[in-house]
């Protein structure tokens, strides 16, 4: 027999009969997206939004001779799994009966049920290793047993026996797309082959030729950071990094601080680790941070990167501070025994204080007179040192006065830049967000229009309306997106941190990032093509840059001179070649490197703001008019450096980078 699910119909074509059920026989009138029979006979149907239907009875042959078309059973189905018993969800993708169990492909993972009462026996998300969620589509493997599972972020093998995700196959591995096209896509012949189909057309993949990544991942620590915050608070930071030849994202790290923590912790894709507080007493304290590194292919660094520090302990519990307090209560103690001598000989003394006061009698009355005339004279003093008090605070009130002006003056600019960014931010995501409330809106509409359609049961306008929502979908996403690279440049221009400045060979890296930026230009535009010439000088001296950042500068500059002959070679001019030449130079103690096209240009007027954040020359939503702008601050701010426009209009654009060479 075959069996296959459709619009508000399951089909069943036996021994050349045909039968079906539907609403007549208990399913509801919904699209059914999947059918499957487990190992007692009985039928299961995974519809679009109604959860899974099961039959009360065996399906075989008898039982489809006894009950013909004329005798529907109204009771056949009833619903087995859906949310009001335990189902995460009633969207259901695809059922496959493997293992004596129900494999469940949803939106929201795949899922191992009980055929008996539908509780759910496993189930697998990204939480535990699938790459998305969606599991639309399924197959066993006949050569290893093993399902291959198909997501709209590649293929996961899935071991059934113990139900563990063996491995993740993705674009970055070669296949021709991640997203699996709908639903039953995913199919494994009998060579172990696994087919499926994408928007982008159909992938073969040969698990069998698939190698193994041996190479043991080499760790360096890109950044370290012990500082001391106030109430003697100490802080380490430390960042990392790790090598792969196949697969950089899936590196995962381990890490121990032997001093504070012996055991290694779990593998984690975090290359950033930060202690407080770390103990240390009477003397600094000795660390040592330790740094593994675990390929996809679960091979593991031959040896650790270590980084070993000391730590100082808070100045109260320093070894000089407890001698300071043993000394000051040894003072303490020896001042109070004087005290007490002072005390005894104080009222000796007061004695003979009043023995001699009357002989100093007289000469307490010569000593006032003269102290009545040194009053004077002090009054006089006073005076004057009042008068020069007073000019001091006048001139103390005037500076305070000024500084608060030039205050006043700095936050009016500083208002006044972040209107001019705020006015920048509103018009770049302005255009985005307007297609995606025009789509929603028109989505909105399309849906009452859907609704009146099926009451209707107008087939053909469902199918109309369900393409345009679709494609309302699209725009929406489309100019989401959109939006979202644009906030993403915009903290990326804004960004603050430290970078390791090293010694390169600036031929070297300018050599490849233009291949970078060719190669991702010819991914975004199919057919791309332009003539690129460059000339080196050698023997350039080294300059001492942040290589990522200045590969940014590059690729940003580089690929502008890709956009502009191709949208000049885009309109056919006769005789046109699309050509970018790109040289470096030695001018003085700098180096220079020289990006030109020969495109339409930049007009006279528009070439002094080109530099400028949000101003951009292409068409709009094709660009954020950020990259220059971070560009020049990389380059003059963050390298001391130069970024200029060699003027010329109706031949091309020019640019200029000169670095100070080391």
């Amino acid at each position: 027999s075959v069996w296959f699910a459709g619009l508000r119909s399951v089909y069943g074509i036996v021994s050349g009969e045909i039968y079906d059920f539907g609403e007549d026989s208990g399913l509801p009138r919904v699209l059914y997206k999947s059918i499957a029979f487990d190992g007692h006979g009985y039928l299961w149907v995974g519809t679009l939004d109604k959860g899974i239907y099961r039959s009360k009875k065996r399906i075989t042959k008898e039982y489809l001779t006894e009950n013909s078309k004329s005798n529907t059973d109204p009771n056949l189905f009833e619903l087995f799994w859906s949310r009001q018993n335990g189902a995460p969800t009633n969207h259901i993708e695809k059922l496959l009966w493997h293992k004596d169990k129900m494999w469940v492909g949803t939106q929201e993972g795949l899922f191992v049920l009980n055929q008996e009462s539908g509780e759910i026996i496993n189930q697998i998300t990204t939480d535990t290793g699938l790459p998305a969620d969606n599991t639309i589509s399924f197959s066993v493997s006949p050569v290893s047993g093993h399902l291959w599972v198909g997501t709209n972020k590649g293929l996961a093998e899935i071991n059934p026996d113990n139900i563990k995700i063996i491995q993740t196959i993705s674009r970055q591995e070669g296949l021709i797309d991640n997203e699996v096209w709908l639903y039953g896509s995913v199919k494994v012949d009998n060579n172990g082959l696994v087919y499926y189909g994408t928007s982008k057309g159909l992938t073969i993949y040969n698990p069998k030729l698939d190698r193994k990544n041996n190479i043991p991942p080499p760790v360096k620590l890109t950044s370290v950071l012990i500082s001391y915050q106030t109430e003697g608070r100490n802080e380490a930071v430390f960042e990392y990094t790790a090598l792969s030849y196949s697969n950089i994202s899936g590196v995962k790290f381990r890490t121990r601080l032997i001093g504070y923590d012996e055991d290694w912790s779990p593998e984690t894709n975090q290359k950033r680790l930060r202690y407080t507080n770390l103990p240390a007493f009477f003397w600094s304290k000795s660390y040592t941070l330790e740094v593994l590194a675990i390929n996809d292919s679960g091979v593991e660094s031959s040896e650790p990167t270590t980084y070993t520090f000391m730590v100082k302990p808070i100045w109260w519990l320093r070894w000089w501070a407890f001698l300071i307090v043993i000394f000051i209560f040894g003072i303490v103690i020896f001042t109070f025994d004087k005290m007490q001598r002072r005390r005894v000989l104080r009222k000796e003394r007061e004695k003979a204080k009043l023995r001699e006061a009357e002989l100093h009698a007289e000469t307490a009355i010569a000593r006032s007179l003269a102290a009545e005339a040194q009053a004077q004279a002090l009054k006089a003093d006073n005076e004057k040192k009042a008068l020069e008090i007073q000019k001091i605070e006048e001139l103390e009130k005037a500076y305070q006065e000024l500084k608060s002006a030039q205050n006043q003056l700095i936050q009016a600019e500083k208002m006044a830049s972040l209107g001019r960014l705020a006015t920048g931010i509103a018009h770049e995501i302005k255009n985005p967000l307007n297609f995606i409330n025009n789509f929603a809106a028109l989505s909105g509409e399309l849906v009452g229009e859907l609704t009146q359609a099926i009451r209707n049961n107008d087939l053909v306008e469902i199918d109309y309306l369900m393409e345009n929502i679709k494609v309302n979908s699209g725009k929406i996403e489309e100019h989401g997106k959109r939006a979202d690279a644009i906030v993403r440049s915009m903290m990326q221009h804004t960004r603050l941190g430290k970078s390791t400045f090293e010694l390169f060979d600036i031929n070297n890296l300018a050599e490849k990032y233009i291949d970078l930026a060719y190669n991702t230009k010819g991914a975004h535009h199919p057919g791309f093509f332009a003539i690129v010439i460059k000339e080196f000088q050698p023997n350039l001296k080294k300059v001492r840059i942040v290589g990522q950042e200045i590969g940014q500068v590059l690729i940003n500059i580089i690929g502008n001179a890709f956009d502009a002959v191709w949208e000049k070679s885009k309109n056919n001019p006769e005789g046109y070649e699309p050509e970018v030449h790109v040289s470096t130079f030695t001018a003085g103690d700098k180096v220079g490197i020289r990006i030109s096209d020969n495109g339409a240009g930049i007009p006279t007027e528009i070439q002094e703001k080109i530099f400028e954040p949000f101003f951009t020359t292409k068409p709009t939503g094709e660009g954020t008019g950020l990259g220059l702008s971070l560009s020049y601050e990389i380059i003059t701010l963050g390298h001391n450096g130069s970024l200029s426009l060699e003027k010329k209009y109706g031949v091309g654009a020019s640019f200029v980078i000169l670095l100070p060479a080391h």
